[in-house]
């Protein structure tokens, strides 16, 4: 269900993934009426996998994100609907912009993330995007960056733990800087918790892989760089 991008801006995403009229891919602009019309679909169609884009104008009677109650009636038919047609249900959701870390990413009441089975959370950022998961059953999946290809395939390109993938990000960034940057310009430029980041800064200082500069005040804060063999 496309509720929010052009039927044939979709399209066009599916034939740059190489899929034809063959794989049995339907695409719907507006939503089933209700869950008893969706389960029809399904059926009829015999489908395993149903995305809901977004999850807001796609699931009926949900309203107010933050109301626990209404959030956990409205999508507690379609658990069930999944559980007996042997379908997966995805729903697309947006997280919110106040940093948090896991389930409480997700924008809305705290019903979203006991609702369901699995949670992909996918942060994008300025240079990368950071893809990870919560499941409810089995492990998560590693913390991964990944990009897309040229030709719209999704490629893992890199896969740590968050803390190794924040000093990873910090020297990165570093390395492509022309001069010294302040705490402030790394934050834009490198995904995580602020205290993880403030976390391997001081771990990297200490490694001797980065340098220091300025006092740490607001007329001269502190500004870092590699640290490069003379």
């Amino acid at each position: 269900m496309t509720l929010e991008d052009k039927l044939s801006e979709v399209g066009r995403h599916f034939k740059t993934l190489g899929a034809t009229s063959y794989d049995g891919i339907s695409l719907l602009a507006e939503a089933p009426t209700s869950v008893i019309q969706l389960r029809k679909i399904i059926e009829a169609g015999n489908f395993g996998l149903v995305v809901i884009d977004t999850m807001i104008l796609g699931v009926r009677g949900l309203t107010d994100l933050n109301d626990y109650l209404q959030v956990s009636q409205s999508i507690a038919p379609y658990v069930q609907l999944a559980r007996e047609t042997n379908s997966h249900i995805l729903m697309i959701h947006h997280l919110s912009k106040r940093e948090r870390g896991g389930g409480d990413q997700i924008l809305g009441s705290t019903a979203l993330f006991g609702s369901v089975d699995s949670v992909l959370l996918l942060d994008r950022q300025k240079q990368q995007r950071i893809f990870s998961t919560i499941m409810r059953y089995g492990k998560d999946l590693p913390q991964s960056v990944i990009m897309m290809t040229d030709n719209g395939l999704i490629q893992i390109v890199d896969t740590c733990d968050s803390q190794n993938l924040i000093g990873t990000q910090i020297l990165n960034c570093l390395d492509t800087a022309l001069e010294p940057i302040t705490e402030k310009q790394i934050d834009l430029q490198v995904y995580g918790r602020t205290s993880e980041k403030r976390k391997q800064l001081r771990l990297l200082l200490t490694k001797g892989e980065i340098v220091r500069l300025g006092k740490g005040t607001k007329s001269n804060e502190y500004r870092y760089s590699r640290s490069r063999p003379y």
